[in-house]
């Protein structure tokens, strides 16, 4: 049971952090239902062809607002969705500048990676291996539409109810994902987990994450898949708080397919780790102190060589007659050609951290990252005070490391196709992501050569 429920606790060089009073924090938190009350496409998957029939699970976003003493506001918003667009964020943090003075650097919007929810506007064009009908396009546009004001409102909400607050964090694990390339392959099996208590210590936040695709379902009907079902359990058990859930690196990593319905099956998993939860609770958890810093950049992952036009002739005329993936991306660049339009040769990636003084790094990735990013990152910082998401901000495409790059498949190159870029990536983007996640959270959070890092 140690084993499972072990709290990691600051090493030697960090006993100066640790006698430090945690800091009181000003924290907001709301929820709002972004549940579309109409049917809608899907994201996920590209074999579905329908609308969604019905709604097995509501969806929500949650809004976490933190302020610590002489720093401006940081809000995460958490959504029940399958990506986050960046265009989607901008747009939010547009608004909430306006609205309530936040800086665009300091949001955070993450995906649960559910399959079982709506596309949304500007998502993958060539998901689908068919233009979408008007009557589609039409719910998802109004569908994104709605979500923005949803995310505009719960945001709003988190912040008209500040209330003083102490944070505490610690790790637990759950045991679902397994590796879908190869089999006994890498997971990362941690479950991050922090809360907000207010000063009377009466629970109000709990946020968590864990590196597993939300792919318990595969039917057509809305649900928030295992993560739906974690914070169902969470907030069953703790009715005063909100919780809020991220996703790791779990790009390679799928949920175990235990017996029974799908949705019995998503309930089980959820159920796991709201368990695990419950238990972590009810340990002596690390409290937070100091200001809270975040940092935000756009790097610039490079693409490999571009087809040229009469390869893109010949894949076009690969599976016409069958109106499969490969012919209509082929088909779709032809037509950008034709009108002039450049290819896209490089992938904009999101990388965000939030800095809690000296107590924790959280470490937000746009795309779908592979569980290489993970591992590797808690072995050369301090995996004691480092939470590692991704699906975070925006997700363009699957992020490979350089070994997932080299063996290829569906997560090395594959999926490019069904996220519309030209080509695979070029080796090199592992050590630029890394390097910047180094950038962002300096030396303060770097391993230091005597401490047994692992888990």
């Amino acid at each position: 049971m140690l084993s499972i429920l072990c709290v990691y606790w600051f090493n030697a060089q960090n006993t100066n952090a640790q006698q430090e009073e945690p800091t009181v924090y000003q924290v907001g938190v709301a929820a709002v239902d972004v549940t579309p009350d109409f049917p809608i496409r899907l994201r996920g998957y590209s074999g579905r062809d329908k609308e969604s029939t019905d709604v097995v699970q509501k969806l929500w976003a949650k809004a976490l607002m933190i302020q610590s003493p002489q720093r401006p506001p940081a809000l995460l918003i958490t959504l029940d969705n399958c990506l986050v667009p960046a265009a989607l964020r901008e747009q939010v943090a547009k608004r909430l500048h306006r609205r309530v003075g936040l800086l665009p650097d300091r949001l955070s919007i993450t995906a649960t990676h559910t399959h079982s929810g709506p596309i949304l506007a500007g998502m993958s064009k060539t998901l689908y291996c068919h233009p979408l009908p008007q009557k589609h396009r039409e719910h998802i546009e109004r569908y994104t539409k709605e979500l923005i004001d949803k995310l505009e409102q719960v945001a709003i909400a988190a912040f008209k109810n500040p209330q003083p607050a102490h944070l505490a964090w610690a790790r637990s694990n759950a045991s679902f994902a397994h590796n879908r390339r190869t089999k006994g392959g890498p997971v990362d099996h941690d479950l991050p987990v922090m809360v907000a208590k207010d000063l009377a210590g009466k629970l109000r936040a709990v946020y968590l994450s864990y590196a597993c695709h939300c792919t318990t379902l595969s039917h057509n009907r809305i649900s928030g898949d295992w993560a739906g079902y974690a914070q169902e359990s969470i907030q069953r058990h703790h009715p005063s708080a909100i919780a809020l859930m991220s996703v790791g690196c779990g790009a390679d990593s799928n949920p175990v397919r235990g017996e029974g319905s799908q949705d019995e099956v998503a309930a089980i998993h959820g159920r796991e780790i709201g368990a695990k939860v419950a238990r972590l609770l009810q340990q002596k958890l690390r409290p937070l102190s100091g200001p809270l810093n975040v940092m935000f950049s756009t790097i610039d992952l490079h693409l490999a060589p571009l087809p040229s036009r009469a390869e893109w002739e010949r894949r076009a005329q690969h599976d016409a007659d069958r109106g499969g993936t490969v012919g209509f991306h082929a088909r779709v660049h032809l037509n950008r050609l034709d009108r002039g339009e450049p290819l896209k040769t490089k992938v904009p990636l999101p990388v965000q951290t939030w800095r809690f003084g000296s107590s924790l790094a959280i470490v937000f990735l746009g795309g779908e990252v592979v569980v290489d990013y993970a591992l590797r990152l808690k072995q050369e910082l301090d995996a004691q005070r480092v939470w590692i998401n991704s699906y975070a901000n925006d997700v363009p495409c699957y992020i490979p490391s350089e070994r997932v790059l080299r063996e290829g498949g569906y997560e090395g190159g594959g999926a490019m196709t069904f996220h519309d870029w030209a080509a695979p990536f070029r080796p090199g983007l592992e050590q630029k992501i890394v390097d910047e996640v180094h950038y962002q959270l300096t030396d303060r959070y770097r391993r230091s050569p005597d401490v047994r890092n692992s888990p």
